[in-house]
């Protein structure tokens, strides 16, 4: 447990030190990819997280209903990218098919998902009300 304590303040510090660094450079633009390549490497310390710590912190039945949960999720964000559109969009920089695919689909999945957030919220408080009598 204080192997995960340590990483996170580590992540912390090194946040931190980046953001300063951005704000205080007057040229953002060179900042921008160090920005996006720190972002994927937070991305990915929490996918890795998400998938491997609850098997070391919970019993049998707790890693299965993880990799239910791991599972719909992906499954979520696997229908949103093939919902997804790749028309283009009037913009100066130039993009790939790909990436507007990709873009498109990432921000349907955070619609679903804040959609499934709020429906499962206010279920709760009904039927937390409905048992409270």
């Amino acid at each position: 447990m204080k192997l995960v304590k340590y990483l996170l303040y580590l992540l912390l510090a090194v946040s931190v030190v980046v953001i300063f660094m951005f704000f205080s450079n007057t040229e953002s633009d060179s900042m921008v990819s160090l920005i996006l390549n720190w972002t994927y490497v937070l991305f990915a310390v929490s996918i890795i997280a998400i998938a491997v710590l609850p098997f070391f912190y919970s019993s049998g039945k707790g890693a299965k209903g993880t990799i239910i949960k791991v599972g719909l999720f992906a499954l979520v964000v696997l229908i949103s990218y093939l919902c997804s559109s790749s028309a283009e969009v009037p913009t100066s920089v130039q993009v790939t098919e790909g990436h507007l695919k990709f873009t498109d689909g990432m921000m349907l999945c955070t619609s679903i998902l804040m959609a499934v957030a709020i429906v499962v919220i206010a279920c709760g408080k009904l039927i937390s009300k409905m048992y409270n009598r």
